[in-house]
Order: structure tokens, then C-alpha cells, then sequence
């Protein structure tokens, strides 16, 4: 049986979060690629990378950076800038070389996929790939904020569906159950989403166990320092 995210990232995805769009992927790169200091020489890698709105940024400021993501739906949207650039590949294989990379990137809730154990190898595998000083950027869900907040129930309208939303918290799994009724025919689909939820404590300890030290942790795209009201929990770590 597939997993969630092997069939999700389509088409559909993308009309549903039009908000994940390029305007925000330039306030990111701007605002927070400045902050590796002393990045050491070396490709950079957009994992997770989607349609490469990361990437084409980072592309501006890198001469050796290159994206990788599951969905070839949406790596056939990246912009023709990048689009040689990307490869398609399951995060959990990564086809690289030990201490080959300058810097990881992984945007938009893209770590927490798996359960514990596979998503603890993720880092294993990053942590081997990065070179000394090297750095491994996650961006997460404020998980306190989280928790604190939830919506339960909502709708969303776009261009060609209706969507109903419900989510759940059950421990630390955040669930979100996705009804999709196309409105010309009223043909429905559904997907649910699954992502683990992790406090910053924790993720610090995951990290460290593969030589990886937070060096700045930041509340959003704007580049300002986390505090408890932000939406988004953003650590920059640094390989030993």
C-alpha cells in the first residue's frame, strides 16, 4: 500500500495551497540564506524540493545548488532555470556522497513524514552527507503553537473544488483528513496527511546524535528570531 505522500503532490496539491508561492520562497532565501555564515565550499541541496520554488532562488545566489523530491509532477513544474537541476529520488535513498554537501534545506513541513525511526535515519543520512561545518536548515510547525490552536473543522473553495478539512491530534501524529469534491462533476477524492509533530527540544536532541548543533533557530520567513506566537519553528543546524 502506498504511503500518503507517494500519491498527494499533484496538480490538486498545488491549487490548494496557492499560498506556497514564489513571493514567499524570495522572502525565505532573502531573509535567511545570509544567516549560514562561513558556508563551507560545495553543491547545496533543496530536499523536498517540489516545483523548485526554493530552488530557484537559491540557485541566484549558489552556482551549485540542485533540488530533489518524490512527486514528478511537481519537479516537471519547476521553473526551466532549475529544471535542470532536479532529480527525483525517495529522501531516504539519497544518492550522494559522504561529507559531499555545503548545506541541506528542507522547507515547508517537508521532515516528519515517517515514523520515528525512519524519520531519525533521515537525519543520520543528512548528517553523513554534510561536510564539516556544513549546514542542515528544517522548517517545522510550531508545535506548541500547534497544540494550542488547532482547528478541528474547516472549508476551502477554489477554482475547481470544495475541500473539507478535519484534523486531529493524536500524541504527537498530526492527522488532516482531505475531502476534495470536484465541483463540475462531483467526483471525490480523499487524502490524509500524517506529520509528526516535533518539539524543539526534542529535534535538538535527534540532531545531536549525528554531530549536528543548532546554531539559530527563527519563527518565520522574515528571518526574525522564534518566539513562542510564531507559526513556523525554523532551526539551523551546523555539522560538527
Amino acid at each position: 500500500m502506498a504511503e500518503w505522500y507517494e500519491n498527494w503532490f499533484d496538480e490538486v496539491y498545488l491549487e490548494l495551497y496557492p499560498h506556497r508561492n514564489q513571493a514567499e520562497a524570495r522572502e525565505a532565501i532573502a531573509s535567511i540564506f545570509p544567516l549560514m555564515s562561513s558556508l563551507p565550499n560545495g553543491p547545496l541541496l533543496d530536499l523536498a524540493c517540489g516545483q523548485g520554488r526554493h530552488l530557484a532562488f537559491l540557485s541566484e545566489l549558489h552556482s551549485e545548488a540542485f533540488g530533489m523530491d518524490l512527486s514528478l509532477t511537481l519537479l516537471k513544474k519547476a521553473p526551466s532555470s532549475v529544471r535542470s537541476q532536479v532529480f527525483c529520488a525517495n529522501m531516504l535513498n539519497l544518492p550522494l556522497k559522504p561529507s559531499s554537501l555545503s548545506a541541506v534545506f528542507m522547507w515547508f513541513t517537508s521532515f516528519g513524514y515517517f515514523d520515528d525511526s525512519n524519520n531519525k535515519l533521515l537525519i543520520e543520512k543528512v548528517g553523513k552527507i554534510l561536510k564539516p561545518g556544513g549546514y542542515f536548515l528544517v522548517d517545522l510547525l510550531n508545535e506548541t503553537l500547534v497544540r494550542q490552536s488547532l482547528v478541528a473543522e474547516d472549508t476551502q473553495e477554489t477554482e475547481h473544488y470544495h475541500v473539507s478539512n478535519q484534523r486531529r491530534l493524536e500524541g504527537s501524529l498530526l492527522t488532516k483528513d482531505i475531502l476534495i469534491t470536484r465541483k463540475s462533476t462531483g467526483a471525490k477524492r480523499r487524502i490524509q496527511e500524517r506529520i509528526r509533530l516535533y518539539h524543539p527540544d526534542e529535534m535538538n536532541h535527534l540532531m545531536e546524535a549525528s554531530d549536528l548543533r543548532l546554531k539559530l533557530s527563527l519563527g518565520g520567513y522574515d528571518g526574525i528570531g522564534f518566539h513562542p506566537a510564531a507559526p513556523r519553528w525554523i532551526g539551523i543546524y551546523q555539522h560538527l
